[in-house]
């Protein structure tokens, strides 16, 4: 096996351990309806997009159904992924302190929304995050931590008043300050499941799974014609049975969790999470947040600010939202703190309570 086969299983392997969101399947489908499917490996995960459909939709319309939607996918993530150097993300990025950089209106509509998102969340979720993030290096084991001057230094660039975006006459983004970056990577899955949902229902669609490696959005109902079922996955035993079970439909269900990303130095566990006001890597007894919205783009990036945030401040933020997104946090009892396999607690907001089909631990109303 040469060695890019050995990295792209080792790809697989990864997403199957740290899957967040698991879609649990049924049986005895509907006649009605037949369940077409496609997996491809984009967005550096393996995506799945599954679309139910009757007798007026026939196998070679769905299969290139599904074979526009991934050309969408790739096209979003040509323009938006920081790890290629092609993007327009990081044109913009390589021009921060030059010039605005022209773009595609889906790159300024995405940024657009990450902006709003900041925002909502009081500035916790930040776009311009990057110049802290490229510091830590979290998927670089190398035993290393920013210093406290350099993190200073990044969170000054981090400021959004160095983001100036245009739409008119043509889309422009710039970078006031040189050393800006623009990551998307808290909101690039959630934006892009919101625009391939919007693409299957434009083709007549009605019943539809798009998974981007675990970044789940539902349309309508499943193959039974029953609510989707999806599992909120366990944080401390991701290999094992979910946590929480949910019952949902035309929405996005997105989880984000201090178990995904982190590296290990000197025996401290450091998290992807970063507070903005002083750049240091995030950890609390907080271990995941799950957002459900039928916006993708607010699941995402809520789902991120709110591990950061904590659970507290982030109630604060969903009672001032209206309509506010349903949300579940899963913490670690303080009792059972040193336990690796269990001492759950799970908070969901009461509008919850019907969509919940079952849970493993506790669930605290609020």
């Amino acid at each position: 096996m040469n060695n890019n086969a050995q990295k792209f299983f080792r790809r697989i392997s990864l997403v199957i351990t740290i899957i967040i969101l698991i879609a649990i399947p049924f049986s005895n489908a509907s006649a009605k309806l037949r369940a077409i499917s496609q997996e491809r490996f984009l967005m550096d995960t393996i995506m799945q997009l599954k679309i139910n459909v009757d007798d007026s939709i026939a196998d070679l319309q769905a299969q290139n159904i599904l074979n526009s939607a991934f050309e969408f996918l790739a096209k979003i993530d040509s323009l938006l992924s920081i790890y290629n150097s092609e993007s327009e993300i990081s044109r913009v990025n390589a021009n921060s302190g030059k010039s605005a950089v022209k773009v595609d209106a889906i790159t300024l509509e995405s940024v657009l929304q990450a902006r709003k998102f900041y925002d909502i969340s009081e500035g916790v979720f930040n776009p311009l995050i990057g110049s802290v993030t490229k510091l830590w290096k979290i998927n670089r084991h190398d035993g290393t931590i920013p210093s406290k001057s350099d993190l200073e230094s990044a969170i000054e660039l981090s400021n959004i008043t160095n983001l100036e975006l245009t739409r008119e006459p043509e889309p422009e983004i710039f970078l006031k300050s040189a050393g800006c970056v623009i990551d998307l990577g808290g909101i690039a899955k959630g934006f892009a499941s919101e625009k391939v949902a919007e693409y299957i229902r434009s083709t007549g669609v009605k019943s539809a799974l798009i998974n981007l490696g675990g970044n789940v959005y539902v349309i309508g109902k499943n193959i039974r014609e029953t609510n989707w079922v999806i599992g909120v996955q366990n944080p401390l035993s991701p290999r094992n049975k979910p946590a929480l079970v949910l019952g949902v439909s035309d929405c996005a269900v997105v989880t984000s969790g201090n178990y995904e990303r982190y590296k290990i130095i000197d025996g401290k566990r450091y998290s992807h999470f970063f507070d903005p006001m002083t750049g240091e890597s995030v950890n609390s007894n907080l271990l995941s947040v799950t957002i459900i919205s039928p916006d993708g783009s607010m699941s995402d990036a809520l789902a991120t600010a709110f591990m950061i945030s904590g659970f507290e401040r982030s109630v604060e933020i969903l009672r001032k939202m209206n309509p506010a997104p349903h949300a579940v946090f899963i913490q670690q009892s303080e009792s059972e703190s040193a336990s690796n396999d269990g001492g759950l607690v799970i908070f969901a907001d009461e509008a919850l309570r019907e969509k919940i089909i079952s849970s493993e631990f506790p669930v605290k109303y609020y």
